[in-house]
């Protein structure tokens, strides 16, 4: 994958778990503005690494920060393209009480799920399926905003779950879709797992049955489904993972802003060359 696409895909990401902690005006800032921003950025990249007079390091670098505030202040109470809900569901929903427990002092897994599907409304029992890569053919394919996942955990016959501990039920990428991607890097102690950014439930009893709707601001990729145990002193007693699926996000780009894009990345480099001309003569006027 490009390093201009791990760009938007992060700038996506952060636009939607941002929430309240980013805005500006009052309002939440939209995926556009930071479509904008990563345009900006590439466009800066490309004219310090191009050869001429347009090196200009700090120039340019002002130029960018003053283009790129505008953006945000011009676009900071603009509304996310599905709304802003997004920021409760892609960012951790719970503050972590255990901070120092790790999945290999846990291990073996001791907690099991099954999963099954509701696909176009019709309830399926897929196989499962142990393979990480997006074309295994074991591989469900399930489209955000229409389909859910039926979750069944319960500890395994071996392991006796205590009666006053609490399950929290969280999704996770497939170690495929962390690579080249820091913001979701695996980290063995639990409350730092970016791997799995997004409670689905918590405070669930020690065995039970959940459906989670997939919502349409769930990125594309492949995921599996993580249980773990929270003991009543808060810290973490157990977990288990999943097998995989695949979820494909509704693309919600609309056409104006892709047309956008396309008129700012045509006329970006020409803008700033033009701002560097400008200054130059002023310069020398001086």
């Amino acid at each position: 994958i490009s390093r201009a696409n791990l760009n938007l895909e992060f700038c996506r990401e952060f636009a939607l778990t941002c929430g309240t902690d980013c805005t500006l005006g009052g309002g939440t800032p939209s995926a556009f503005a930071f479509y904008l921003l990563i345009f900006l950025s590439r466009t800066r990249e490309r004219t310090l690494t191009s050869p001429g007079p347009v090196q200009n390091a700090a120039v340019s670098s002002e130029m960018f920060k003053s283009i790129a505030l505008s953006a945000l202040l011009a676009l900071g109470t603009s509304q996310l393209p599905q709304g802003v809900n997004a920021a409760a569901a892609l960012t951790k929903s719970i503050s972590d009480n255990d901070t120092t427990t790790t999945y290999t002092s846990l291990d073996p897994q001791e907690y099991a799920l099954d999963l099954s599907y509701i696909i176009n409304g019709e309830k399926t029992n897929a196989v499962p399926c142990d393979n990480d890569s997006p074309d295994a053919a074991c591989m469900t394919t399930l489209q955000a905003d229409v389909d859910s996942v039926i979750i069944n955990y319960a500890p395994k016959p071996e392991y006796e779950a205590n009666s006053t501990s609490t399950v929290r039920l969280q999704m996770c990428y497939s170690t495929p879709n962390t690579a080249d991607r820091p913001w979701r890097k695996y980290n063995d102690v639990i409350s730092k797992n970016k791997q799995c950014p997004l409670d689905i439930a918590t405070n669930l009893p020690p065995s039970g049955e959940y459906t989670y709707f997939l919502p349409n601001y769930i990125p594309s990729a492949t995921y599996f489904i993580q249980a773990i145990e929270i003991c009543e002193d808060g810290t973490y007693c157990a977990y288990g993972n999943s097998t995989y699926f695949t979820v494909n996000m509704i693309d919600d780009v609309l056409p104006w802003m892709q047309a956008v894009s396309g008129v700012l990345a045509a006329i970006g480099p020409l803008g700033l060359i033009g701002f560097f001309i400008v200054e130059m003569k002023l310069k020398k006027k001086a």
